[in-house]
């Protein structure tokens, strides 16, 4: 019979070198992917917590209320609002009331008194409801240390009740402000069509 073919051995030994040069190649790989798959939790850490606020503010309805005890000087309020600013407005004189009318419609704008009848403050108020709405103290004082440091407790503007222009203007702004933002985590929000695989 004729003697069986043979076949030359091939080289299965990797040159250290090479394999050294496949493993720092391949640990590069690792840590890339890795820190891109951080930034993108972080990322989306970040984009879930604006999401959030977003939707609260979302399901906060687009109504304005307004915490006054002063009967006539609420209506004035509510007619100047609702003819320049054009979202309803809702009025209350009474933290019990207005916790009630916030519970109810989740106004987005809450524009209250500083003081009120009964010896209750708009603060008792805001007390009663959590961060999110945005806030418009306005005050027949002059404006105080204490004033400020409320204001700033609570992120609000602080309008004098005799400057109507000044109020209408202020609540002009601040929804402007919120639909910049809301824009602006519609567009970062990131395309499915373009998710990374791992």
């Amino acid at each position: 019979p004729p003697p069986p073919q043979t076949h030359p051995q091939e080289d299965t030994v990797l040159n250290p070198d090479t394999l050294d040069t496949a493993r720092t190649e391949y640990r590069s790989v690792l840590t890339s992917r890795k820190q891109s798959w951080t930034d993108l939790a972080r990322a989306r850490v970040g984009l879930s917590r604006s999401v959030k606020k977003a939707s609260l503010e979302r399901r906060m309805g687009r109504r304005i209320l307004v915490v006054e005890d002063n009967a006539e000087y609420a209506t004035l309020i509510k007619k100047i609002l609702e003819s320049n600013i054009g979202l309803p407005v809702d009025s209350a004189a009474t933290v019990r009331d207005a916790a009630a009318l916030w519970a109810h419609h989740r106004h987005f704008i809450l524009v209250v008194d500083m003081f009120l009848d009964g010896g209750n403050t708009g603060i008792d108020f805001l007390r009663h409801i959590p961060r999110g709405p945005r806030v418009v103290i306005y005050s027949g004082v002059a404006e105080s240390d204490a004033l400020t440091e409320i204001a700033d407790i609570y992120d609000a503007e602080v309008v004098s009740k005799r400057d109507h222009n000044l109020l209408t203007d202020t609540i002009s702004r601040i929804l402007g402000e919120n639909e910049s933002r809301l824009r602006r985590n519609r567009e970062s929000v990131p395309n499915s069509d373009t998710k990374e695989t791992p």
